[in-house]
């Protein structure tokens, strides 16, 4: 979301991905892809991801959501492994 967008901003830019965004993707992950979200907001990615037979191994947001408060630019393979 840019700063110069006529959209109503987000406290701490938390949008949910939709659905329809993720359907393109899901023919190019392959099958089971395990994975970690960096940026998991409230889960919505992950619950898309979920429903075609992914696993999420470990979450973290910087801001707002149910998930542990983790800047991304620290993750390293232990918060990788779940």
């Amino acid at each position: 979301m840019g700063k110069r967008s006529n959209f109503a901003r987000n406290k701490m830019d938390l949008y949910a991905t939709p659905m329809d965004a993720v359907r393109p993707l899901l023919p190019h992950l392959g099958t089971a892809l395990k994975y970690c979200e960096p940026c998991a907001g409230e889960g919505a990615l992950i619950r898309h991801l979920a429903s075609a037979g992914h696993k999420c191994v470990s979450a973290f947001d910087a801001g707002m959501g149910p998930f542990p408060r983790f800047d991304a630019s620290f993750i390293t393979e232990k918060e990788l492994k779940g």
